[in-house]
């Protein structure tokens, strides 16, 4: 076969290549692309792919079942899985509009009225995907309360700083939803947001008290103790981390969480770390989760409590150590309150034994 008779079977073969068969590179630019993209632009890309056809779709998918979220790659991989869920979910996503605790309605007629969707969006059980669509791309394109829906008696300044707490809401939202959701990305983000200086306090600090709920400790222990080692950290975002750390339940973070409750911190902040090692602590949490070191850490949580409690920094956070004791639920803690009630010879040490035992003698006998 001569070379134009080649070069016509090969122009016939791609005439007859379906227009929806691109090739893989075409898929691989436009996900290339994606992570420079923001909001009504990478809403864009999802087009873009549908345009590509049942192919560029399906390889999609391939993709998004190959998919690790490693510490080098898991940026990547979330813009990965938000344009899979544009294409493939788009219902899905649907479901975020209308939420009740954004609108003016709604939350201006409650107790506290303030918008609040927290609680909202966990009981929803979105596709986490939906969750980070709406975190890195589109939280600003929602469609929150026209005009008319606000009441007429409001300024339109009142409204305008309204309309910031609810994207504020929303934002807050969505961090704790990703905290709940068990996806293995979810601590990366509430990390980076919780070490991101440009963010305001409250989100910070949010992010980094849900960061220790997704349990995910080889992620959150060193983002929360970065947190913890700002120089100029603010006591917010430091309880917040503190708080944080009682959720992981290791050994690391029961030493951070002992190290603040000593009297050269401030009062705020020995109580959230004795709120944190209550947690850390918890009877309840421990019988629900249990884990291989999960009974020595309670015990070991437990003596410390007791310990603080018995010395003389124990008089100014006696009130929350006893809700943390009573957290815990160690029998051993009573036996040693019984003793301290019992022999010691600081009148104050004794009176504290005295309402510490009886304290926890009425929790125990309640589990039983």
């Amino acid at each position: 076969m001569n070379q134009t008779k080649v070069i016509l079977t090969a122009l016939l073969l791609l005439g007859s290549t379906p227009a929806w068969a691109a090739p893989a590179s075409s898929l691989d630019r436009l996900i290339a692309r994606a992570h420079d993209l923001r909001g009504p632009q990478f809403l864009q890309l999802g087009e873009e792919l549908e345009a590509l056809g049942p192919e560029a779709k399906a390889d999609l998918r391939r993709k998004v079942n190959d998919l690790r979220f490693t510490a080098d790659g898991w940026r990547r991989d979330l813009d990965v899985v938000m344009l899979d869920v544009l294409v493939h979910r788009p219902t899905e996503v649907g479901r975020l509009d209308g939420l009740s605790g954004l609108e003016p309605r709604v939350y201006l007629s409650n107790r506290r009225p303030e918008p609040s969707v927290g609680t909202e969006l966990k009981a929803m059980k979105l596709d986490p995907a939906v969750l980070f669509l709406a975190h890195y791309q589109t939280a600003e394109l929602y469609r929150f309360a026209e005009r008319g829906q606000y009441p007429a008696a409001l300024s339109d300044e009142v409204q305008a700083n309204l309309r910031k707490s609810e994207l504020r809401a929303l934002r807050h939202g969505l961090l704790i939803a990703l905290g709940a959701s068990g996806h293995p990305a979810a601590a990366r983000t509430l990390a980076e947001v919780a070490l991101d200086r440009r963010q305001d306090e409250a989100t910070r600090g949010l992010a980094a008290a849900h960061l220790g709920q997704t349990r995910e400790v080889a992620v959150a222990l060193p983002a929360l103790q970065k947190v913890l080692e700002e120089p100029k950290a603010s006591t917010r975002i430091v309880t917040s981390a503190l708080a944080g750390l009682g959720h992981l339940r290791t050994e690391e973070s029961r030493q951070l969480l002992v190290a603040y409750t000593r009297a050269r911190h401030t009062q705020e902040v020995r109580q959230s770390a004795i709120a944190g090692l209550g947690t850390l602590g918890s009877a309840w949490v421990a019988a629900a989760q249990p884990t291989t070191d999960g009974v020595a850490l309670r015990a070991r949580t437990a003596d410390v409590l007791v310990d603080l409690l018995l010395s003389p920094e124990g008089a100014a956070v006696e009130v929350h150590l006893l809700e943390a004791l009573t957290r815990t639920g160690e029998p051993q803690s009573l036996a040693r309150l019984v003793a301290a009630r019992d022999g010691a010879t600081d009148e104050g040490v004794r009176a504290r034994a005295q309402r510490a035992s009886a304290r926890l003698e009425l929790a125990l006998a309640r589990q039983r």
